[in-house]
């Protein structure tokens, strides 16, 4: 849910954070690209060490990238920061991808092979209620305090997941 609502407020409002429609147009990109790429991967990665492994990174990432579009965005992104905007957009991608993957499979192995229908019905609901309100959400903070809080908050939302990530780390 915190992903999401991450990537739903970005997707949104991204065209409204940049100086430019290009630019817009060229950060969702990059998010997009390396989601799919990052999906497409971590699932063999998963299947090697474990997705419990996994989330904890992705988690950060995700703060990381976040973070930086937060900075990006205090005001509209213009051409001349089109590298910075790009690589945030890019880690927040990462991020996104390798945590949808990763939490579906946690989902998966929390309700066991008798109960995956459930486990990707709730899943599913977790996915869709986060891209919504981050939406909703990122409209109501950016008229109150701007963007660029917007998406600070959207950061420090995804780095209070942190200790339920470090929760789920195989122990040693």
């Amino acid at each position: 849910l915190a992903i999401t609502l991450a990537c739903g407020a970005l997707i949104t409002f991204a065209p409204q954070m940049v100086g430019r429609a290009w630019l817009a147009t060229l950060g969702l990109m990059a998010l997009s690209a390396t989601s799919a790429l990052t999906r497409w991967q971590v699932g063999g990665l998963a299947d090697r060490v474990g997705s419990g492994r996994l989330t904890w990174p992705f988690v950060l990432v995700s703060v990381v990238g976040l973070g930086g579009v937060a900075w990006m965005v205090r005001t509209p992104v213009e051409p001349g920061q089109v590298v910075g905007w790009l690589l945030a957009c890019a880690l927040v991608g990462v991020g996104y991808g390798g945590l949808q993957n990763l939490t579906m499979l946690r989902a998966f192995e929390a309700a066991g092979p008798q109960s995956v229908g459930v486990a990707s019905t709730v899943w599913n609901a977790g996915y869709d209620t986060g891209t919504a309100l981050g939406s909703a959400a990122m409209g109501a903070v950016a008229v109150a305090s701007g963007f660029g809080v917007g998406m600070a908050l959207t950061a420090a939302l995804c780095l209070a997941t942190l200790p339920l990530a470090l929760a789920a780390r195989p122990r040693r």
